[in-house]
């Protein structure tokens, strides 16, 4: 009886070990898929951890390359204003009207009759806008360059209480010549300007090349963004209103 239950136990460990065996033969592969996608896994986080460095380093270099070439714009609008910063536009006069006249003469002439002037301003400098002349478009404005400061300030003053120019009959208009960007930038304040005009016991002015000064209860608010500018005229305008 005894070699029968030793000969049934060495029977079932022989099962067992069939069993153990068949099955380890089937986790085998089962194993060495998973520590092929655990590999694979780890190569593809290692890939994507290279790759976010590499897309951080183009964009880093991006933002450098903008913010320099915006300085660089800026220093250039800096330039050209300075450039034209005794320069000035006339805005209305017709084409030919000087004759035979040198153009700066010309100039001259207009800015005395215009603003009684004791004497013609110095002028280093005068000519047409360099657009091609054309019988259907407005006449090309004439570019002035004013040799003093102080000449320029007065007559800048001048402008500034006299909106209603006229020459020989005709209504002119003069202005400072700016850069084509420090124009488009001054514009943008025009609504702004247009509310804070209407506010009693407020001071305003539109500073180079873009800068919005405004006094109101004896505190100053600077803005260079016009969108902050319009809120806040729109918001003291209410409460005048109100």
């Amino acid at each position: 009886m005894s070699e029968n239950l030793n000969q049934q136990i060495e029977e079932v460990n022989d099962n067992i070990n069939l069993i153990e065996s068949n099955f380890n033969s089937r986790l085998d592969p089962i194993i060495d898929t998973v520590n092929q996608q655990t590999a694979a896994i780890t190569e593809l986080e290692s890939i994507a951890e290279t790759s976010a460095e590499t897309t951080k380093r183009p964009l880093s270099e991006n933002k450098r390359l903008a913010d320099l070439l915006n300085k660089i714009t800026e220093k250039c609008i800096d330039v050209e204003g300075r450039q034209r910063r005794q320069n000035l536009r006339i805005v209305g006069v017709q084409e030919g009207k000087e004759g035979n006249k040198d153009l700066r003469d010309f100039a001259a002439d207009i800015l005395k009759k215009v603003f009684n002037l004791d004497q013609k301003p110095l002028l280093d400098r005068a000519h047409r806008a360099l657009r091609r002349p054309s019988a259907s478009a407005p006449p090309r404005q004439l570019i002035v360059k004013v040799q003093y400061d102080l000449v320029l300030d007065d007559i800048m003053k001048k402008i500034a209480g006299n909106r209603n120019l006229l020459f020989e009959g005709d209504k002119i208009s003069i202005f400072r010549d700016y850069p084509v960007e420090v124009a488009r930038r001054r514009v943008l304040f025009s609504e702004t300007r247009g509310i804070l005009k209407k506010i009693q016991n407020l001071r305003y002015g539109l500073m180079y090349p873009a800068i919005l000064r405004v006094t109101y209860k004896q505190k100053e608010h600077i803005f260079t963004d016009y969108k902050e500018a319009l809120v806040f005229a729109q918001d003291i305008e209410n409460l005048t209103d109100d």
